[in-house]
């Protein structure tokens, strides 16, 4: 039973169970503050056509930062091996951050989907996931497995080395320095693309290169860096392509280097990062493969993932080949 529309549906995790065999359910993990409280708003239609599409679940609403990651640790210990993550990028990052930091199975014997309620929904792109969760649920049974890579950061904190999963696009430079600004810019009423490229045009103005030295399997790289991408998947920031060579299921990172640029180029050049032909400015972009990575910098030096600010470097990559099964669309 759904909670009084009284009561503060953060206040508690809500729990909805169809009777099936527990081994069967989905158990969704879900944000209420996605895309300014969309997922909150819109919870019982969720519901009701994850029955009608006969698909049984248990769901649990995330009350803090970070509270997806226990949850999916504490469904996983309960017997649950599919777990459907509600809400955006961020949430996913939490959930697949459960999936790896749970010792009860190997993560790959869990399988993973995504009801998309989200600003950005960029993971979803890769995969062709209708952004409109009502065409997305249904295509849950029909939907076919496959494997994908997943990425393992090491950072630093004031605590000392710490470590975080991702499964679609790292950023440092001006991408974790966008996520910063983010942090303090009002998303309601502002959704996706729109919402990624006002943010973007305010902080290119005020923001300067980072000095960078970058190690690959076969590369070194060293010079000043506007912006740098770890990909698995294509897509970021509302739906740029910085890495749109990406494969997510190759054992590789796509990385993509974008140098130093005058503030008119940057502004200029824009337009390319959302057709996905970046890249091919080779005069001022970098491209390589790799199955691991270290940063250091001496400019700003923090790190996100999947558009979560994570610490500081240096910063070590690793990619974990063909780590996680989802489920997506035919």
């Amino acid at each position: 039973m759904l909670p009084n529309e009284k009561k503060n549906i953060c206040s508690f995790a809500v729990h909805t169970f169809i009777e099936r065999e527990m081994h069967n359910s989905w158990y969704m993990i879900v944000n209420p503050t996605s895309a300014g409280g969309k997922a909150k708003n819109e919870w019982a239609t969720i519901q009701a056509i994850m029955q009608q599409e006969n698909l049984p679940f248990e769901a649990a609403f995330t009350l803090y930062p970070f509270h997806a990651i226990e949850l999916v640790q504490q469904a996983i210990a309960q017997g649950y091996r599919k777990i459907l993550a509600v809400g955006g990028d961020g949430t996913i990052n939490e959930v697949i951050n459960g999936i790896f930091s749970q010792k009860i199975v190997a993560p790959v014997e869990v399988e993973f989907s995504v009801v998309p309620l989200g600003t950005g929904s960029d993971w979803i792109k890769m995969y062709k996931i209708p952004r409109n969760y009502k065409k997305a649920i249904p295509l849950l049974a029909k939907g076919v497995l496959k494997k994908q890579d997943i990425g393992r950061v090491c950072y630093q904190t004031e605590k000392g080395t710490e470590s975080r999963y991702f499964a679609n696009v790292a950023g440092m430079a001006f991408d974790a320095c966008a996520v910063v600004k983010s942090l303090t810019m009002n998303k309601a009423g502002i959704m996706g693309q729109l919402y990624y490229l006002a943010l973007i045009l305010r902080l290119i103005p005020s923001y300067k290169s980072s000095k960078m030295i970058i190690q690959g399997d076969n590369f070194r790289y060293e010079g000043d860096v506007f912006c740098l991408n770890i990909g698995i998947c294509k897509y970021n920031g509302g739906g740029m392509q910085t890495v749109p060579n990406a494969i997510a299921d190759d054992g590789l990172f796509e990385i993509s280097i974008i140098e130093k640029m005058p503030t008119l180029r940057i502004f200029w050049e824009l337009r390319r990062l959302y057709l996905g032909t970046m890249h091919l400015a080779k005069d001022v972009v970098k491209s390589y493969q790799t199955t691991t990575l270290k940063v250091e910098t001496q400019g700003f030096d923090l790190v996100e993932t999947d558009g979560e600010l994570l610490g500081k470097c240096p910063v070590t990559f690793s990619i974990l080949p063909q780590a996680l099964t989802i489920r997506i669309p035919k």
